[in-house]
């Protein structure tokens, strides 16, 4: 008798160029933020996530992702079923697939310092980890960064050339948002 040792994993779409790794990325505004309390999450801090069993045997795992306070699991669809957050294990079939929402929820950022520059962007990093029956565990980095509106108005010292006292000038000023 002979037996080969099973290693569970899922596959997912999201694959990074650089490290090779299984990665979900969020990107929001940060005036996006102030509103989430009275409607919820916005499209832009949900993604969903499609995971593959593409072994010939069911597998079983069960959902966590950390920080909890900055991510979340909302729902998963794995067959006809839906469950909402992340508890309890889950069975996929060979060659099944679940849908894993998660949402991305960002502190506030910190207010500037008088005088200091300012931040655009600021990030969370964070993991999904997918614990099988069997004992491994597989790991999906999370990231998410929500971007700082800003206007600029360039020249940052206008010139207002020569100008007689009784007279009056002024700049053409351009106003942009560089984010």
């Amino acid at each position: 008798l002979e037996a080969v040792p099973f290693e569970p994993q899922l596959l997912l779409d999201k694959k990074t160029q650089d490290t090779g790794r299984y990665a979900i990325a969020f990107s929001t505004w940060s005036t996006r933020l102030a509103a989430r309390a009275k409607a919820g999450a916005h499209s832009s801090q949900r993604r969903r996530a499609v995971f593959q069993n593409p072994a010939d045997v069911p597998t079983t795992c069960a959902l966590a992702v950390a920080p909890s306070h900055v991510f979340s699991v909302v729902s998963v669809k794995c067959g006809s079923r839906i469950t909402r957050g992340a508890g309890g294990e889950l069975t996929l079939l060979p060659k099944q697939s679940m849908v894993v929402e998660l949402d991305f929820h960002p502190p506030l950022p910190p207010p500037p310092a008088p005088m200091a520059p300012t931040t655009l962007k600021y990030g969370s990093e964070g993991a999904l980890r997918v614990a099988f029956k069997t004992g491994q565990a597989q790991t999906v980095d999370l990231a998410g960064a929500p971007l700082v509106p800003v206007l600029a108005a360039p020249p940052s010292s206008p010139d207002f050339g020569d100008v007689h006292t009784d007279a009056s000038a002024g700049p053409t000023v351009f106003v942009t948002n560089p984010t």
